[in-house]
């Protein structure tokens, strides 16, 4: 097969000549890269998980040599090795550079290499979405002149809730609504967990972690603090309820959530149900502890980011 032009390297860069280079039609243009097609692998796409994928298949991993400015080690030097390249083990992590760091590009001799040339090309790859008008009078601000709308990039202010309902949100979004339901998207509920990683000393034997999960109740959390504890958490109900029917724009009604709640209660401090989950693991020297709470009250939402069927929620 012939091409017109072959980007060694589906990089950021790489990938960017080529998007370019391919809007003409009569072009046609190959990417060459070694790394493989990360864009599905939850690692990439979760900021949260940034760490993981270094020294996986999509990371070249290179080992530096050994040196005395390193204590003599021989360290990693991380690279993507994926399409869209170190992005893709960077944390979705994107921002400009200041102005001055673009114009010293000129100053080594690089004549046209200038914020003031580069500028119109941030603009280009950026979508910004706009604030809306309650987040405006919340004190969100933006200068337009700076920002790109038509790009891949999605930047900017994120959509939430507006006019102080769901179906405010809608039409804040361009979405003709037929029925007004304040509840859709409220009363989220997740199971929230933590975990903790020690490191064990070298004279620590450990067998073997457990194959099982233990469940604690609230007598093994708390101990004999149980009765203070259930004592100021009944006296709190009713507020707690009241505060997640304000946040949710009155779309969840505080007066059922409270007997939600206190039928929860009832489980938690009478039935003496599971509150917790926690599971072990260990592995080189390492403990590793992750808590589960299996019965909150806390309360969340989950809304439209825009009106496109293919983007993530917005809150």
């Amino acid at each position: 097969m012939k091409f017109d032009y072959v980007v060694v390297g589906g990089g950021t860069c790489g990938l960017l000549v080529a998007n370019r280079l391919s809007e003409d039609p009569n072009t046609t243009v190959v990417v060459i890269e070694p790394g493989q097609d990360a864009r599905n692998n939850p690692n990439v796409t979760d900021p949260a998980n940034f760490l993981v994928p270094f020294n996986t298949p999509i990371d070249w991993a290179y080992p530096t040599i050994s040196q005395p400015g390193a204590a003599n080690r021989s360290l990693t030097f991380h690279s993507g090795k994926a399409i869209g390249g170190t992005s893709t083990i960077n944390g979705l992590t994107y921002f400009r550079s200041d102005a001055a760091e673009i114009d010293a590009w000129e100053a080594l001799g690089n004549a046209g290499w200038n914020w003031e040339t580069l500028f119109p090309y941030y603009k280009k790859v950026e979508r910004f979405t706009r604030p809306t008008t309650a987040q405006v009078a919340s004190g969100a601000h933006y200068e337009p002149q700076y920002h790109g709308e038509d790009g891949d990039l999605h930047v900017g202010y994120r959509y939430a809730l507006s006019n102080g309902s769901f179906h405010g949100l809608l039409v804040s979004l361009g979405i003709h609504t037929v029925i007004d339901l304040a509840g859709v998207g409220e009363n989220l509920q997740e199971q929230p967990n933590s975990e903790s990683l020690l490191s064990l000393s070298n004279n620590l034997k450990v067998a073997g972690a457990t194959t099982y999960s233990t469940f604690g109740t609230v007598e093994d959390i708390f101990g004999s603090n149980k009765s203070v504890i259930a004592a100021s958490t009944n006296e709190s109900l009713a507020r707690y309820a009241q505060l997640v029917a304000s946040a949710s724009h009155d779309g969840v009604n505080a007066t059922a959530l409270e007997q939600i709640f206190r039928v929860l209660y009832d489980l938690l401090f009478s039935k003496n149900v599971a509150i917790s989950e926690t599971i072990t693991d260990y592995n080189s020297g390492n403990l590793l502890s992750v808590w589960w709470c299996l019965i909150p009250l806390s309360r969340g939402s989950v809304h439209l980011g825009s009106a496109q069927l293919i983007d993530e929620p917005g809150d």
